[in-house]
């Protein structure tokens, strides 16, 4: 008999609730528990804490196991489960329309606060944030949001298309204008001193990923989002931003835990490797194991001292936490286009035009030989 208790979490912090299983010593049943990414044995209670979420997953190894099981599971409904109301209507700020399939994503993003808008490039993610953002202003859920491009030359991006879409003024900080009218970011100095003077019309706030190396700016952030000053953040193309030893991973992972909303975006959230999914899934409270944990669950190791990462595994079960907090669009899949048709056109070379290719092509028939031979 294996005994499983619902409870409030005790070593397992970042886990809404925990299990703890208890049972009468057998080897077979514990190496079973000690193989989950995620487990604490707690010696004076005598029993296992695990995520309450990994019931499932030990039922279904224990198969031949009675189980013997106290308590309400949390309440935590996967994507596709959760009631999404489609009938909530746009923000009244929002000046553009949106596409059947950028609305359904709205919506969505209203009943899921910690998301992944894992759509392609050009259908619409960053409007599709921006109405979300305007809804949970509207709504008094939010008082300021965060926008941290991962590539720095869409600060301005966002603010015309912000500009565009709602005719809103963003606050990008450190952004000075020269004596001659021109509009540069300076240094982090100054994006300090902007983010220590936001006004009440500073509703969204832009800064570049680098600037979390700072520790003054980070610190500053981290202050306005446990005063609740800011309350919501966007991090777009964050899938730069994977490694989760670096001062970026690592403040974009502090910050996440302290706003109630949180939005990723990217169109490419597994570039190579499954292992990049680690700090996505952590920012949107997916991921509850550490960096280690998380390796030796969907890493095989091996090489020099077993420290390299040879190949994968669990795929599927990494899949599906991706699939739990995420929405994926393709263009193919919102775009009703006909196939490409590619075409040959031909135009005449200017007199410039005609000696470069006729040099080219002279000093490749005199080598032709040669590059023959060589193949």
């Amino acid at each position: 008999m294996i005994n499983v208790k619902y409870g409030k979490p005790k070593s397992l912090k970042a886990s809404p609730q925990s299990i703890f299983v208890s049972f009468r010593y057998k080897q077979s049943t514990v190496n079973v528990i000690r193989s989950l990414a995620e487990r604490t044995w707690n010696a004076k209670d005598k029993e296992w804490e695990l995520p309450y979420d990994s019931l499932t997953e030990l039922q279904s190894i224990l198969v031949g196991e009675e189980f013997n099981i106290e308590g309400t599971p949390y309440d935590d409904k996967k994507y596709g489960e959760k009631k999404v109301p489609h009938d909530v209507e746009l923000p009244k700020g929002l000046k553009t329309k949106l596409y059947k399939y950028q609305k359904d994503t709205f919506d969505e993003c209203l009943v899921y606060p910690k998301y992944i808008l894992n759509l392609s490039q050009g259908t619409g993610k960053t409007l599709t944030s921006i109405a979300v953002a305007l809804k949970l202003r509207e709504q008094k859920k939010v008082k300021r949001c965060l926008i941290i491009p991962c590539i720095s030359g869409l600060k301005y991006t966002w603010q015309d298309e912000i500009k565009l879409h709602t005719g809103m003024e963003s606050n990008i900080l450190g952004n000075r204008k020269d004596k001659h009218g021109v509009w540069s970011v300076k240094g982090n100095k100054d994006k300090l001193e902007d983010l220590k003077h936001l006004s009440n019309d500073d509703f969204f706030i832009i800064t570049n990923v680098e600037s979390l190396r700072d520790k003054g700016i980070l610190d500053e952030l981290k202050k306005q989002c446990k005063a609740g000053k800011i309350d919501c953040i966007i991090v777009d193309e964050c899938h730069k931003v994977k490694n989760q030893g670096s001062q970026q991973g690592k403040a974009i992972l502090a910050l996440s835990k302290l706003v109630d909303y949180f939005y990723e975006l990217t169109g490419t959230i597994i570039m190579n490797k499954p292992i990049d999914l680690y700090v996505p899934l952590k920012c949107v409270g997916k991921e509850q194991a550490n960096f280690t944990q998380f390796k030796n669950r969907y890493c095989i190791m091996g090489g020099y001292g077993n420290y390299q990462i040879v190949g994968y595994k669990n795929l599927s079960e990494l899949q599906k936490k991706l699939m739990d907090v995420s929405k994926r669009l393709t263009k193919e899949d919102v775009l009703d286009l006909p196939p490409k048709i590619h075409l040959d056109e031909y135009v005449d070379m200017g007199q410039k035009q005609k000696k470069i290719y006729n040099e080219v092509y002279n000093s490749i028939m005199e080598d032709i030989d040669n590059i023959s031979l060589s193949v």
